[in-house]
């Protein structure tokens, strides 16, 4: 796996991993604070319920029309008084509501509504207890809602994370992708030198291989220059700075019994006759001189034109 897929895969675990314990601590957190709305609205109005029957007449048809006043507003799954002996005096109970759920979250994610419990008072006697329980499906609508929004907004996030992930790598592929040009460039003995990226660890990179570049390309000119030297010492005559007589005998028979031989050309011969009487009476300067000249008069005859070379 290349080194880009696995920052990817990285990158993309990071986020899936934010988003579900992100999302699951924000859901869980709003299921506890819903459950402990649903049980504190319950014992408030089971207080309610209970202290206005306190104050009234302990009828059945007024403690009925009591219950059925608050039962109606249709935010309750029941509301129950029972007596001393837990027989129902009166009881309202619906089941469900027109909440858009889908029962999946509402099998995942249980919403209990805790019962709210209070005491109806007849003078100094017990009357009865006021059982309220509010219905659960108004929580999970709001508790629905809150995960759709927050699903939206990660989604979002993610969206935005992947592209600034993108942009991120691409200029992490681009300063890899010189550095390998360079490698490249380095393996073909070309050498050039890339512009240093923002990120500290690929500046220090790309920092120390424009400084080998460098190096090496002082080394090679170096080595050039003394291969250069070397080769005219070898394949040119000293004094004349014509060819020497293996090199030019070499080029010789290249010409007269190589693949590319010529068919047509011929060979100029030029001798100073009596060099040793010409050394004494001119010495030995004035002698190299001499053959100095002369080989410039030769190599100027042949200079700029193919196929003709002047040696010693």
């Amino acid at each position: 796996m290349s080194l880009f897929r696995q920052l990817w895969l990285a990158v993309i675990i990071s986020t899936i991993i934010a988003f579900v314990g992100s999302l699951s601590i924000s859901i869980w957190s709003a299921r506890d604070y819903l459950i402990q709305q649903l049980e504190r609205k319950n014992n408030d109005n089971a207080t309610s319920l209970a202290l206005s029957m306190t104050q009234q007449d302990k009828d059945p048809v007024n403690v009925e029309l009591q219950v059925a006043a608050l039962f109606d507003t249709g935010f309750y799954r029941e509301i129950s008084v029972i007596d001393p002996v837990d027989q129902v005096i009166v009881q309202r109970v619906q089941e469900h509501t027109d909440a858009s759920v889908p029962r999946w979250f509402t099998e995942l994610f249980s919403l209990p509504s805790p019962p709210g419990l209070a005491q109806v008072s007849d003078g100094w006697k017990q009357f009865a207890t006021v059982r309220v329980v509010s219905h659960s499906d108004f929580a999970y609508q709001a508790l629905w809602e809150q995960v759709k929004r927050l699903v939206t907004w990660f989604a979002l996030g993610g969206v935005v994370l992947g592209a600034l992930g993108m942009l991120l790598l691409r200029t992490i592929g681009q300063s890899l992708g010189n550095v390998v040009r360079q490698a490249t460039a380095l393996a073909e003995r070309r050498f050039i030198t890339v512009d240093e990226p923002k990120p500290l660890e690929l500046k220090a990179v790309t920092r120390a291989m424009n400084e080998m570049v460098g190096r090496l390309k002082s080394i090679f000119a170096e080595e050039g220059a003394r291969l250069d030297t070397l080769r005219k010492k070898v394949n040119r005559d000293a004094v004349t700075g014509l060819s020497t007589r293996e090199y030019f005998m070499s080029h010789l028979r290249e010409i007269v019994g190589g693949e590319n031989f010529g068919s047509v050309g011929s060979l100029v011969i030029v001798r100073l006759t009596d060099i040793g009487r010409i050394n004494e009476q001119l010495g030995h300067l004035r002698t190299d001189a001499l053959l100095k000249s002369l080989g410039d008069v030769l190599y100027a005859s042949g200079n700029d034109r193919h196929g003709q070379r002047a040696g010693r």
